[in-house]
């Protein structure tokens, strides 16, 4: 089995249950998807140093300096999450659908009449940055190591149990539990240890010396199912100097909002199982700061530069943790399990310190630098590229160490990447009023190819799933009808991407395949005035 010690460099200091959020976490939070008006995202986005359109905003800052009137629009979507899982074989594929409000916005575009400052224009835009609604199945015979060992959960208890009471900081099993009423003095203890040896997983041995388990090779079963997502608000004013050059500056505030229930079932045969069931809710808001400028470098070309850059979002989260176990497994190895063998517990029960876990902490994002090329060709063709940049091993949390005072904790930094987004998008107007739209996406993947979800030997973590995603790709299309005043856009997203899935981290446990395919539907109507 994969070590489960980190480098020195990277261990936090022990307070209490370690708080410890993992890469996993920092990248769901942190990675952001496509969204914004049905023209925007019809573009792929690609629309930084194009500008002229609401959703410009949250990318360059600058592009509202290109507007000459007022703006408003409202957008409506239909989203589509489909997972499909194949783990040995083994298939299954969930859905969740979803109406949502992808964006709500306004421009203000006042003419200053200088000889340098032409226009000053103010906005507002909302938009739904990050969509966490999915369900996910996974589910078949675990395989044996090379060796004929039977893989499960209750090692991954095993271990964290002996690093616990043996590893040199804690005492012995024996002087921490009292067989006939199962209360955890000592409060520095892992959930998935105390856990799996009160729910009947792990048995110790050697008087308290180690743990193991003597199970048959289970058949397991997966679910999960995740709500919420981040709402994004923008804030932002910019000019127009000379019609030559652009500038802009967006505050952002977001709303965090995130759900997620875990179950997973181990059956063991003659009559015996083991479930663990973790439900987890992360509440909280952040702001972060953007800044842009559009260039034209010829006075007679439509041709546009754009750079900008933002600074991490600084989020302050609340999150609130509760587990359950259940096992009915015989203590007498293969013979049939009854209901005088099941047990049931939660951390509650045991007295573990932080039982309903609930604790505050920080997470600052990457920076976020973003270059991008416009350019019309008469009034019918617009072309866009993009191209960002984000070191996601940058990322890091910070916790109240309970004196006071702050510790900045990253939790695996070595086994996040850079990522490198490339945006394309082009329109095309059949006619004046009829447009029609096409863009492309391209992400590299946020984790390195061996990283595995770290689980402190105390924390309170118990849903200790995690999947690698690999590269994204991004396909849009649209059309578009703009009046005198009233506009209408349609648009049409699809994204796909892998993963490689465990249910909990050990090396010769084989990767569940997940692809994930996301269709949106974007209706967005408005006014220029």
């Amino acid at each position: 089995m994969k070590k489960y010690i980190v480098a020195a460099g990277l261990v936090l200091m022990s307070f209490l249950n370690l708080k410890a959020q993992s890469i996993y976490d920092a990248e769901l939070f942190a990675n952001k998807e496509l969204s914004g008006t049905a023209r925007f995202v019809g573009m792929g986005g690609a629309m930084g140093a194009l500008g002229a359109d609401i959703s410009t905003m949250g990318v360059n800052p600058a592009g509202i300096g290109l507007y000459r009137s007022n703006d408003f629009n409202i957008g409506f979507g239909y989203t589509n999450t489909e997972i499909k899982s194949d783990y040995l074989g083994d298939k299954f594929t969930q859905d969740k659908n979803r109406f949502n409000m992808p964006n709500l916005g306004f421009v203000i575009s006042t003419q200053m009449g200088y000889s340098g400052l032409k226009y000053l224009n103010f906005g507002f835009n909302y938009t739904r940055a990050k969509d966490f609604n999915s369900n996910l199945k996974v589910g078949g015979l675990v395989n044996r190591t090379a060796d004929g060992h039977v893989i499960s959960i209750s090692d991954f208890m095993g271990k964290q149990a002996a690093d616990m009471f043996n590893g040199g900081s804690g005492p012995n099993v024996a002087d921490l539990i009292n067989d006939n009423e199962p209360v955890y003095r000592y409060t520095d203890i892992g959930w998935m240890g105390a856990l799996g040896y009160a729910g009947g997983f792990i048995q110790a041995v050697d008087g308290g010396s180690g743990f193991q388990s003597y199970l048959p090779q289970p058949s397991s079963d997966f679910r999960s199912s995740a709500r919420g997502g981040i709402d994004q608000y923008d804030f932002n004013v910019s000019g127009n100097v000379s019609d030559r050059f652009f500038f802009g500056l967006t505050i952002g505030a977001y709303d965090l909002n995130y759900r997620r229930n875990t179950y997973y079932l181990e059956d063991y045969g003659y009559n015996q199982y083991g479930l663990l069931e973790t439900n987890r809710e992360v509440d909280g808001s952040g702001v972060d700061f953007k800044f842009g400028a559009i260039f034209r470098p010829i006075e007679s070309s439509p041709f546009r530069i754009g750079l900008a850059i933002h600074t991490p979002i600084f989020y302050n989260l609340k999150q609130y943790t509760n587990s359950f176990v259940e096992t009915q497994i015989s203590l007498s190895g293969h013979d049939e399990a009854t209901l005088a063998d099941r047990r049931s517990v939660n951390p509650n029960e045991l007295n573990l310190d932080g039982y309903d876990y609930q604790f505050n902490y920080d997470l600052q994002t990457p920076w976020k630098f973003n270059f991008s090329l416009g350019h019309n060709i008469g009034d019918f063709l617009a072309i866009g590229a993009e191209y960002e940049l984000q070191d996601f091993s940058s990322m890091k949390f910070r916790y109240d160490d309970g004196g006071g005072s702050i510790v900045d904790y990253k939790n695996n930094a070595s086994d996040l990447k850079t990522v490198h987004t490339v945006r394309l998008g082009l329109e095309y107007r059949i006619v004046p009023e009829f447009a029609f739209r096409a863009g492309y996406n391209y992400q590299t993947a946020a984790f390195n190819k061996n990283a595995y979800n770290y689980v402190p030997t105390n924390s309170t973590q118990t849903d200790i799933q995690f999947a690698n995603n690999k590269d994204r790709n991004t396909f849009t299309m649209g059309l578009g009808y703009a009046g005198k005043m009233f506009y209408a856009d349609l648009g049409f997203k699809f994204d796909w991407y892998k993963s490689d899935f465990r249910p909990f981290d050990d090396t010769e446990l084989n990767f569940t395949k997940l692809t994930t395919n996301r269709s949106q539907i974007l209706l967005t109507l408005g006014m220029r005035l």
